[in-house]
This record gives structure tokens, sequence and C-alpha cells, in this order.
């Protein structure tokens, strides 16, 4: 038998029952200390269960929270089945005969209670009743007029106008006793939403930057080389997206799985800036909104973008074909009939989708037809252009 050795961390718990709700709390606390960690660090070991953890951090948690390590770290040990002990019987069991097992209850056990709070602590600690829309939820900010949910602190900082107390063109996330917005100085606010770097105000995200700089250092990251710089060639890519009017959703869009894959791709070179290495890229629709970033920065020529998306269905179809005597036909007429009439089309303005399945219907009658003129039959692609 081997022993699984494992280990659960409770430094929120632990938090929790100290009425520390937030890592940004132990932050001076750890100053104080002697333990230099930036808020981010610290939100990692509250919210994370870290590998390694020196001595000196473990000591002041264990002051600050007035515990002991065995109170943050709770440890299991348990024995392991080897692959080889699979078939051996466990210990009491008898030869030959099935054990009974007890009858299932017909009614199964409670959810496991938490153990740091009751249900009543936790909905009390926790969550708070939304001073702007009223519903209970997890408080994201206390401001003068109370304690504000996620959505209604989001809202309130896109609201921005001529305070009319004050008279400066600010954010208004305040509210005065009439129900006018007001900006924040003006309401009393303790916190400052000011971009610690560009002095824009705002929502704020990581190390107290706006979402423009937040944006702005994530791009610098997947477009920078090892030295942290822009290459000179993806220049014009990176002032187009920074310049952006709504880097919200930049943002947003730099979290999805695929993009940090293709602007990394960009600067090691594996994907070249060409429009032949877009045509393969999937998902294609990923691809195909950065092809027309790179089209509208000059970094790629400018081609229709129906005339690309053709490009792309032509290609999977005639790859589909499975005849090779027909394949050669189809692609003869798709070269020398059909692409030049939609050049020319896209010359004289833009191409519309309807124009391109009509193009599509084109080969596809062309593929039928040379299945019909020739011994064999041509797998025909279920797909439209």
């Amino acid at each position: 038998m081997k022993w699984k050795i494992g280990y659960s961390w409770r430094l929120r718990e632990v938090m929790a029952t100290r009425k520390i709700f937030t890592a940004t709390e132990l932050v001076p606390l750890l100053k104080e200390r002697g333990i230099d960690l930036s808020a981010s660090q610290v939100h990692r070991l509250v919210s994370g269960t870290p590998e390694r953890l020196s001595l000196q951090v473990l000591s002041a948690f264990c002051d600050i929270l007035g515990c002991t390590p065995a109170d943050l770290i709770t440890t299991t040990a348990e024995n392991r089945r080897r692959p080889q002990d699979r078939h051996r019987r466990p210990p009491g069991a008898a030869c030959g005969r099935r054990q009974a097992t007890a009858p299932s209850s017909p009614n199964p056990p409670e959810r496991m209670s938490r153990t740091y709070a009751t249900d009543e602590q936790y909905e009390r600690w926790f969550k708070k009743t939304c001073a702007r829309c009223g519903n209970r939820h997890f408080a994201s900010g206390w401001w003068p007029d109370g304690p504000v949910c996620r959505t209604c602190h989001d809202r309130a900082l896109l609201v921005r106008g001529t305070c009319p107390r004050c008279g400066h063109h600010r954010v208004l996330a305040g509210v005065a006793p009439d129900g006018q917005p007001i900006c924040t100085d003006c309401a009393g606010f303790r916190t400052s939403y000011r971009c610690r770097r560009c002095g824009h105000e705002g929502k704020l995200h990581a190390r107290k930057l706006c979402t423009r700089c937040t944006f702005a250092d994530q791009l610098t990251e997947l477009l920078g080389d090892d030295t942290g710089q822009i290459l000179p060639e993806l220049a014009p890519l990176f002032e187009v997206l920074v310049g952006m009017d709504n880097p919200l959703t930049g943002l947003t869009w730099l979290y999805r799985p695929h993009v940090p894959r293709f602007l990394r791709g960009l600067v090691t070179g594996e994907i070249p800036l060409s429009h032949k290495a877009f045509d393969t890229l999937q998902p294609w629709r990923a691809a195909a909104y950065l092809r027309e970033i790179l089209m509208g920065c000059g970094l790629l020529p400018a081609v229709d973008k129906q005339l690309l998306l053709f490009d792309r269905w032509l290609a999977e179809h005639l790859s589909a074909i499975d005849d090779q005597a027909h394949r050669p036909v189809v692609q003869q007429f798709a070269t020398w009939k059909v692409l030049p009439w939609l050049r020319t089309r896209a010359e004289r303005g833009p191409l519309s989708p309807s124009t391109r399945r009509n193009a599509g219907a084109q080969i596809m009658r062309a593929t039928y037809l040379a299945g019909r003129a020739q011994p064999g039959t041509a797998e025909l692609h279920p797909g439209r252009a």
C-alpha cells in the first residue's frame, strides 16, 4: 500500500472568522511585519493553494490572524491501492461471497456545512443589500450611500458628465440627496477611482490601473519581444488597438482563448503576415476578425471580406472532393470563371453575402456536372459558401 498525502489551505476561512474579507486588507498588515508583497501576490495566496510558502510569510499570517500553522494548513493521509493490488481482497473479506451493503437511505445527507461560518453568518458577513438596486449580493464597494453590488458599481462608473455642484466634467458615481448624480469628491467618496498612471477616472483593474492602461500592458506582453519592446513591424497594430474608442471591448477580446495564441504567433513568426497564412487558421471567425484589423492598420493588403470568405470555403470544398479526376475540373472552373468574376465585382464595390453565396452555388453546380459527365461520383461538400 502507498500513502496519498494531501493538504488544504484554509487562509480565506480563517480570515473570515477574523472579519477580514479582502486580500487588500492584508497588504499593510504584512508590510508592518516586514513582508513586502503586492496586492496581486496576496490575492493569489488568499484565493489559491500555494505549492511553496516561506516560513516568514506563514509566521506573519499566524501573527496577523492570531492562529497557528495547524489552523491554516490541514493535512490528510490515506492508503492508495497499487495497480498490482487491485485483485486482492481487503482484509476480513469472505472468499467468494459478496459483501453485504447497507441499504441506501431514502433521505440523502445534506450538503456539508461550512466550517468557518454557518449559513446565517455567511449571509450576514459576505452578502449585503445593495444601496442602489436593493438586491442582496456580494458587496463590491462601500460608498457613502451604502454597499453596492458589482453591477451597480461598474454601471455607476460609466456615467460621465458635468457635476451640478462643482461644475467639473467627471465620473458621476455619487448620488445627491435629491437624486441627481454628482462626482465622487462632492459625494464624499473615500476611494479614488483615478488611474495611478494616466490619471483617467473610471473603473480600475489590477494595480489601480484604468482599462486602457491595463489593455496596453497586456498587449505589450503579447506583442513584445524578450526585452518588452513592441516589434517595429507590429507597432501599427499596437497603436490601432490601444487607440480604440472602447478599450473594455479590446480587453474582453484578449480574454478569448485563441487571441493570445494568434498574437504570439505573429511575434514568433509562426503565423506569417500574409493572407495565405490566415486562410488555414482555426477557428476561422477569430482569424477573420484579426485579419480585418491587420488590413485596417495596413499590415496586410486590403481584400474584400466576402472574397476572403469565399477563398476559405473553396479550399475546404475542393479538399472534400474524393474523386481525383473531378477535383481539377472544378478547380479550373473556379480559377478561370468564378474568381475573376468576383474580383471584378469587388473592384466596383464591396461584395455582399448574397454575391458570395451565388458564387458558391455555381461551384456546387459545377461539381455536380463534373460527376455526371465523367465516370464515378464526386463527393459534394454539404456546406454553403
